[in-house]
């Protein structure tokens, strides 16, 4: 194919240049279709141990994924690969080759690729190499300047500071990029009781907001409930229904399985649960997509086949009026305005309650063992290691139970708080919406 090129020892700002030459193999190749999604990171690491600094790590990385279509008999087939730095001109070509053989070998349905857009994607500020570096420093000093009780340590901590810019091109002439960044800590809280038994618990927080408020407020909460965590005692046996106040991982698993029900894959394949135009059964709730909102980790407002992505309601008061999702399934669907994958889900809920004045007993789960969902049954649960026992006006940390109630059932009793949360993932939806979902009467085992 002899075009003079040699991937591994173009300079990264001869980045423009790596994609044009990578497009010129796919034409030569003679591939039906492509797709190119090419993302660089700079990291800076910072890892603690107890209350040390042990390493601090500068990373870049490039990597860039390349989708090979091909078409038979009104079908299409999909391979892909990565370029690895020491690729030459010769071996990526040998790359797309195994891809078209591969792609042929597994046809379905023909879909189209995204053709370019009327819509805009809305860019991010960058952050540059120095503020990396000192937001690094700034998280570190933040978490050890907390206060709290002298038999709670830490026992690990790592921080992640990164700077993201993703750019995604196709053989229909689409031509996207963005900037995202992002700081991640993981933390590891002990506690010892007055056994000197010692019990962990861990942390994984996203935030992009350099005032560092999120990160600061969820160590300080996280630091409290290690020390019930290791004075915490056995779920008293007579306890066998109560109500469940419910936050984080598991709130966002039960109000992503509603919303799934709209997604155009779930529909094509009928696992839906609900139909357009059925209610679940709450007319306060209603749940929808977002491409982006200030208040979590910034995205780069086009998904992985370059659809940028709508903002919409899916479920309006209690009934699913809408569908999502990515073109393969919304083309199998005949979709005129395809929404692209969603990285934000945004629920609402009329009439809640004030979380921190309810009157009546009620069981709150702050920290699941394996918290589980099965959506096909509506069955979630799972065993608990830390809840608090509201009984009577008093507050008791509990351990060594399970609950277990079924979500399409619970539903149509459920009540959410007034309060929002915005939480970040940079894998799966974000989540904005009420801190805190209860259920009547779950299950205690």
């Amino acid at each position: 194919m002899g075009i003079g090129f040699r991937w591994g020892t173009v300079f990264e700002s001869e980045g423009e240049i790596r994609m044009s030459c990578l497009e010129v193999l796919l034409k030569q190749a003679n591939v039906d279709d492509y797709e190119i999604e090419s993302s660089q990171i700079q990291s800076i690491q910072h890892f603690y141990v107890l209350d040390r600094l042990e390493t601090v790590r500068h990373g870049q990385t490039k990597d860039t994924l390349v989708k090979v279509y091909m078409d038979q008999d009104q079908k299409r087939g999909v391979s892909s690969f990565t370029l690895d730095p020491s690729d030459t001109d010769e071996s990526i070509v040998t790359k797309i080759e195994q891809a078209k053989a591969n792609a042929l070998l597994a046809l379905n349905p023909y879909y189209p690729l995204q053709e370019p857009q009327d819509k805009m994607v809305k860019p991010n500020m960058p952050w540059d190499k120095e503020q990396l570096k000192s937001l690094a420093t700034q998280v570190g000093s933040m978490i050890y300047g907390i206060k709290h009780h002298s038999d709670v340590w830490i026992n690990s901590l790592e921080i992640f500071v990164n700077e993201k810019q993703t750019t995604f091109t196709n053989s229909k002439g689409v031509d996207l990029t963005n900037s995202t960044h992002w700081i991640e800590i993981e933390l590891i809280p002990t506690s010892k009781n007055d056994l000197n038994e010692e019990f962990e618990l861990y942390l994984d927080v996203v935030d992009d907001h350099v005032d560092l408020e999120t990160i600061k407020s969820k160590v300080k909460e996280i630091f409290n409930v290690t020390l019930d965590r290791a004075h915490c005692v056995d779920m008293p046996s007579t306890v066998e229904q109560y109500p469940v106040l419910i936050k984080g991982e598991m709130r966002n698993k039960l109000m992503g399985a509603l919303l799934h029900n709209g997604l155009y894959r779930k529909i094509y394949e009928k696992r839906n649960r609900y139909n357009l135009g059925q209610t679940i059964g709450n007319d306060d709730l209603s749940i929808g997509i977002k491409a982006s909102d200030p208040r979590v980790v910034s995205t780069n407002g086009f998904d992985g086949h370059g659809t940028v992505v709508d903002d919409r309601t899916i479920i309006d008061h209690g009934r699913l009026i809408d569908t999502y999702g990515d073109l393969v399934y919304g083309h199998y669907l005949n979709q005129d305005h395809i929404s692209g994958t969603a990285p934000i889900m945004e629920v609402s809920y009329e009439n809640g309650f004030d979380a921190h004045d309810l009157t009546t007993d009620y069981l709150e789960i702050v920290h699941f063992s394996s918290p589980q969902l099965i959506e096909t049954s509506g069955y979630f649960g799972g065993e608990v290691r830390l809840a608090y026992l509201h009984h009577d006006g008093k507050v008791l940390p509990v351990t060594g139970f399970s609950i277990s109630g079924n979500l399409y059932e619970m539903i149509k009793t459920m009540k959410a708080s007034d309060d929002t949360v915005c939480e970040s993932y940079r894998e799966g939806m974000s989540y904005i919406g009420p801190s805190a979902l209860l259920f009547e009467k779950m299950s205690i085992h």
